[in-house]
């Protein structure tokens, strides 16, 4: 079997030719392709038939009257690929289809472009391709990313990330005119406190045009007052209160000095007591985030739950989520799951006798649960009733899925815009990947307890995927000089393990640059610390920042004047 790139030219009725590469441990399908004229917009749809692990699509470049794309498929059998494509200011899509076969061998495919249509034309087919039957439902709109605390698991408070900033008042409204009034449910959850926007109130008051609404969010619990219970309680409301611990030193340890338990048990009590006299709205949960040194606490925050009269506890594994590897290290619960097992069988016993509702994750997803018979994943209805909208506007699938932006609000101007938006391209590949259970790497290291993996801590099958798919790439390049991996995290740790065939000359990261840490031998570095010279090959060891540092990698290879080799999990690219 020859193993090489496969060009495809889409222009008239042209054959197609594919051959499959040997990538790592995996086949994959890498066809690049080129389509004759500028279009608006193309996409993809994989066949139900096809047995594929990971999908990407992107634009590679564009010319002056042809576009060129490629795809990259892992997948053991084969790959039916259908194009949507949709022209530059006419309203019209065409549907060539193809068939990739692994069968170790050249195979022809005959593709073509049909001619092309109106929409209204081929509605029946467009309806369908689209998803129209399903409705947006809820919205999460990220009002902040601002916050008044600093704790130890966010990336806040080791100033990455960011920048860290409310939503314009315009952009509320602007959602608010658009969306509101055919929402069933809408939360006001980001990665920051929802009360410490700048202009809290006045969000209130737009709304309290919507008394239909469910609402809810996550919340501190520092800036409550009988003012916010008066006012959150106008709704049908649901508070997810964060506590880390059942004692003030348990809590204060990941929350800070500033996070009082004291003051929450008195917001807790405070409802529960109007809950207990009238027909109150407003109703608390807890969020407790697993950590190891509160893990032999777990237990007793059901005690604390019911004490304090919260029906609802949700128990969430702390993730790697931009902390400097040592502390995370430290910290991570991962590394204590045989401990683990216990606690969570007693979690579930003291709920059930208590009667919480207790949604904790699962000792693993790689066999069933003694107490629940967990599959290995779960299905995810997110994509298919709801959106997320950052605090500028940009807008994605979930709050797990954030570097995956479908549009913004502010390229939005009608309702309808809107249901165009919740049922695009983008938002059809992902509900085609999570009907055909070829999950791609964000919903894999989702932490939420209604992801597919229900908040599972058994990550490494997660990591050893993008391992994998990054050393497959790294095998690509020629004249390995230089190597760097660029990103501090599980993925890096996996790598070094993996790829001792090369010579690693260090390692970079940005967390590096106010809390200086080591990786095995290696002194962590920022971007800025490193002399990258020609021809230096990095490693992207990340999928949350993997564009942000492709990003920062290009701006230094053009202000240096320098050509580098960089290697992601779904592509190689020389800048």
């Amino acid at each position: 079997m020859i193993y090489q790139n496969s060009k495809l030219i889409y222009k008239n009725n042209n054959t197609i030719k594919s051959e499959w590469i040997k990538n790592h441990q995996y086949d994959s399908c890498i066809i690049t392709f080129e389509v004759e004229g500028i279009y608006k917009n193309i996409d993809v749809i994989i066949s139900n038939e096809s047995n594929i692990i990971l999908r990407n699509f992107k634009i590679a470049y564009k010319k002056e009257k042809e576009m060129i794309f490629s795809i990259n498929c892992l997948s053991s059998k084969e790959i039916q690929i259908t194009l949507l494509i949709e022209e530059e200011g006419d309203n019209v899509v065409s549907e060539p289809t193809f068939n990739f076969y692994n069968n170790n061998s050249t195979n022809d495919s005959r593709g073509y472009i049909p001619k092309i249509l109106k929409k209204n034309t081929l509605q029946d087919k467009w309806n369908h391709i689209t998803y129209d039957k399903y409705k947006l439902r809820r919205l999460w709109v990220e009002i902040t990313s601002r916050c008044n605390l600093k704790c130890l698991s966010c990336e806040k408070h080791y100033g990455i990330g960011g920048p860290y900033l409310d939503m314009d008042m315009e952009i509320f409204e602007k959602i608010a005119n658009l969306a509101f009034d055919e929402l069933e449910e809408l939360s006001l959850t980001g990665i920051g406190e929802p009360l410490f926007h700048k202009k809290s109130k006045e969000i209130f008051d737009i709304l309290d045009k919507y008394p239909h609404l469910q609402l809810d969010f996550v919340s501190n619990g520092e800036l409550w007052n009988e003012y916010w219970i008066d006012r959150v309680s106008r709704f049908n409301s649901n508070v997810a209160i964060s506590i880390d611990g059942p004692t003030e030193e348990s809590h204060m340890y990941n929350r800070g000095k500033h996070s009082k338990l004291s003051h929450i048990k008195w917001l807790l009590e405070e409802v529960k007591n109007r809950r207990e006299n009238s027909d109150f709205k407003l109703k608390f949960s807890i969020n407790t985030l697993i950590m190891k040194s509160n893990m032999h606490l777990l237990p007793d925050m059901i005690d604390f739950a019911h004490e304090h009269g919260v029906e609802t506890i949700v128990f969430i594994m702390m993730g790697n989520w931009g902390q400097p590897i040592e502390w995370y290290e430290q910290e991570s619960p991962y590394n204590l799951m045989s401990k683990y097992e216990a606690i969570y069988e007693e979690i579930v016993e003291r709920a059930k006798k208590l009667n919480i509702n207790a949604i904790v994750p699962p000792p693993t997803i790689k066999k069933p649960s003694k107490i629940d018979g967990i599959k290995k994943y779960q299905f995810c209805n997110v994509p298919f009733d709801s959106l997320y909208i950052h605090w500028d506007g940009k807008i994605s699938p979930c709050c797990a899925m954030r570097p995956y932006v479908v549009d913004s609000i502010k390229d939005i101007n009608t309702k309808n815009d809107i249901k165009k938006t919740f049922n695009s391209f983008k938002q059809n590949l992902l509900r085609n990947e999570m009907e055909n259970k070829t999950y791609n790497e964000l919903c894999l290291y989702c932490d939420l307890h209604y992801g597919i993996s229900k908040g599972s801590p058994d990550r490494s099958s997660r990591t050893e995927v993008i391992t994998n798919l990054l050393i497959g790439n790294l095998e690509k390049v020629k004249d390995v000089n230089q190597l760097y991996i660029y990103g501090g995290g599980e993925i890096c740790l996996d790598l070094i393990s993996k790829i001792d065939d090369y010579n690693i000359s260090g390692i970079i990261d940005k967390k590096a640059k106010t809390n200086p840490y080591k990786i095995n031998s290696f002194d962590v570095k920022t971007l800025d610390d490193i002399l990258l010279k020609d021809n230096d090959t990095i490693i992207i060891a990340s999928n949350k920042f993997a564009n942000e540092i492709k990003n920062d990698l290009q701006t230094m290879a053009v202000n240096n004047n320098i050509k580098l080799k960089v290697v992601l999990f779904n592509e190689y690219i020389e800048l």
